[in-house]
């Protein structure tokens, strides 16, 4: 049996990312992973949450079970570039690691970075918005 997925159907995966769903969309602005490690619904941890084919690029480092529950996210909320000074206001930063300056980079520079960089993130309630998903895949192009 493969352990990854008993940890994603596990119940008290589901009731976090319900509560984070829930959080996510009553706040109605962008909630960062600060936010929600603050309030103890999410924990550190070496797990990295990175957008699909940018395995250098970290949105957040996180335990395994907070991994599970952004996975039990999906499609529930979506995540949009944020300032680095919310999270500094939230009081995290992530250690260690080199904030992504990607400004004027095209996806294949990205994809080519050498070391892990964090990108700030915010998190928004509801799946990516029809137009920006448009502007996502025209500039992946």
């Amino acid at each position: 049996m493969n352990d990854e997925k008993v940890i994603v159907n596990d119940a008290a995966i589901a009731e976090i990312a319900a509560k984070i769903a829930e959080f996510v969309a009553d706040y109605g602005s962008g909630v960062t992973f600060a936010e929600l490690q603050n309030m103890g619904l999410i924990e550190a941890g070496n797990c990295i949450l990175h957008p699909n084919n940018h395995p250098k690029i970290a949105y957040w480092l996180l335990s395994e079970r907070s991994l599970a529950v952004m996975v039990a996210l999906n499609g529930k909320v979506h995540f949009r570039p944020c300032n680095w000074l919310c999270y500094a206001h939230d009081g995290f930063l992530p250690a260690n690691l080199p904030m992504l300056k990607s400004k004027g980079k095209s996806d294949r520079q990205l994809k080519e970075l050498k070391k892990l960089h964090w990108a700030p993130v915010a998190i928004f309630a509801g799946p990516v918005p029809p137009e920006r998903l448009a502007k996502l895949k025209k500039a992946a192009r």
